[in-house]
């Protein structure tokens, strides 16, 4: 999965190019739920989600970096960030542990790196 998705490139992983590897290893791990997602199914979901929280970040951090922005964007941002951050936990344990590297950064260090996001409290 590791070097598969090396070939694709991380920072492509949330732009929608992911490898197969992603959604096979979801796959075992649901097998025992009532109703497991096929790894199609569970690539184009976590594609769409990311896509969509990666663009949601990236448009508030734009309105925040060139305008003012209001206290109801500062609040959708708040929550995006913390579906991000559930994302983080939900992909962690279907790493290998010879990728787990990857992971040694928290998810918060990690976006607030990545979108200059700056945590409340």
């Amino acid at each position: 999965m590791f070097n598969e998705q090396t070939e694709t490139g991380w920072n492509d992983l949330f732009l929608g190019r992911i490898s197969n590897k992603w959604g096979r290893a979801n796959e075992k791990l649901t097998s025992d739920y009532k109703n497991p997602q096929d790894p199609t199914t569970w690539n184009a979901r976590f594609i769409r989600e990311a896509m969509k929280l990666v663009l949601s970040l990236l448009s508030d951090r734009n309105k925040q970096t060139h305008g003012n922005i209001g206290n109801k964007s500062i609040a959708e941002r708040d929550e995006t960030v913390k579906t991000l951050q559930r994302y983080y936990k939900l992909v962690k344990p279907l790493v290998p542990p010879q990728d787990l590297w990857l992971f040694q950064q928290s998810e918060k260090r990690k976006i607030q790196e990545t979108f200059q996001y700056k945590f409340h409290g």
